[in-house]
C-alpha cells in the first residue's frame, strides 16, 4: 500500500461563523505525514487479490437476504440462493442496516450539529 500511499501534510479545522481554527502541519510535528490517503479503487482490487488466495469461501457479490439467529450463531439466505450458518456474524451494511432491523437492533441518533468536509485539491 505504500508505493499507492498520499501523505496528508497539512490538516485545517474551523467552524463557519466560530472564532478559531486548528492547523496542523507534519513538519512542525517533526513527522512524515500526518496520515495517509489511499485510493478505494485500488485498495479493492488489492484486498480481492489477497482474499482470492486465501481459502475462503466467497460469496460476491451475493447480499446476506434473511439474518436468522440459531444455536451458536445464525442462518444467513444469500440473494444469490445459497444458505449459510455462521458461528460469527458481523454486520457491516451501514447505518440503516436492514439485517440489524432483523434482528431487532435498535440504535440511537444524536445529532451533533456538525459537519465535516474532506477534500482532495490537486
Amino acid at each position: 500500500m505504500r508505493d499507492e500511499a498520499t501523505p496528508i501534510k497539512r490538516i485545517h479545522i474551523s467552524e463557519r461563523g466560530r472564532l478559531g481554527a486548528t492547523r496542523l502541519s507534519a513538519d512542525e510535528l517533526g513527522v512524515a505525514a500526518l496520515g495517509h490517503v489511499i485510493p478505494n479503487s485500488w485498495m479493492g482490487r488489492v484486498l480481492h487479490q489477497r482474499l482470492a488466495q486465501l481459502p475462503l469461501e466467497w460469496h460476491c457479490p451475493a447480499k446476506v437476504e434473511q439474518l436468522t439467529p440459531v444455536a451458536g450463531g445464525h442462518h444467513l439466505q444469500l440473494s444469490d440462493g445459497s444458505q449459510i450458518t455462521a458461528g460469527l456474524t458481523v454486520l457491516a451494511d451501514g447505518g440503516r442496516s436492514g439485517l440489524k432491523e432483523q434482528l431487532g437492533i435498535g440504535s440511537r441518533r444524536e445529532s451533533y450539529e456538525q459537519t465535516a468536509l474532506i477534500a482532495h485539491v490537486g
